[in-house]
């Protein structure tokens, strides 16, 4: 019997679905087979690993506890970066997977191919190009769902060298998301502490503060005109 992975979809097939070693073969010859697993194997470690290392895109056909596991969403996004829009609330949230995230786009844009293929010199030069390069131009060539992400945008100014990257960084992050006064305040919050940390002048703070607001759109700045004045301070 063929163990394809489309074949698993056929009728006559049911009742291999629960078969470890029938699903397992189908998955690492189509990972997106995992759709027609038992509820049992697509909560499956092992399989869904096997599923995912094939196909990124196979972690939406995995049962919803395991996508919780960071472990389970970087393997997804380092096949397939797009599967990060399959990842839960929880494993969004996870600074691991944001860097998987990161690493990724970064990798595609310099041209050093598969994060897992790449030689050991090959990953200092992309260290040295993600943090010392355009962080905007990162942002603004890639999907709308990088530009519309707050907490990988975060990540970016929390781990950039530069205290000012998110004056770099706003002018391409979305217009949800330069109207969306809470992550205009997160973005205060953790350039403040990224200052503070490495016991920056308090005037360098405020003029970073001053150059974010100046480039907010006008209509924003109005709207939260006395939220924005506290910061100046």
């Amino acid at each position: 019997m063929s163990t394809r992975g489309r074949d698993l979809s056929d009728s006559k097939y049911k009742e291999y679905i629960d078969d470890f070693d029938v699903v397992m073969a189908a998955v690492k010859q189509n990972g997106l087979a995992l759709q027609f697993a038992s509820n049992n194997l697509r909560n499956n470690h092992d399989i869904v690993i096997a599923a995912i290392r094939q196909n990124g895109l196979a972690l939406k056909c995995a049962a919803d506890a395991i996508k919780d596991l960071p472990e389970i969403c970087i393997e997804a996004v380092e096949q397939n970066v797009l599967a990060y829009d399959m990842c839960t609330d929880i494993t969004l949230k996870n600074e691991q997977v944001l860097e998987a995230v990161f690493n990724w786009c970064w990798l595609k844009r310099i041209g050093l191919g598969d994060l897992k293929k790449i030689s050991k010199k090959e990953k200092d030069i992309f260290e040295l190009l993600a943090f010392s390069g355009d962080y905007g131009s990162f942002v603004n060539t890639q999907h709308q769902f990088i530009r519309n992400n707050k907490n990988l945008i975060l990540y970016i100014i929390k781990n950039s060298p530069y205290n000012s990257i998110a004056v770099s960084l706003i002018p391409y992050i979305s217009d949800s998301l330069k109207n969306d006064i809470e992550t205009i305040k997160e973005i205060f919050r953790v350039t403040s502490e990224k200052i503070q940390a490495k016991h920056s002048d308090i005037y360098e703070r405020k003029s970073i503060i001053e150059m974010i607001i100046k480039i907010l759109p006008d209509d924003f700045k109005r709207k939260h005109a006395t939220i924005l004045s506290t910061y100046m301070t």
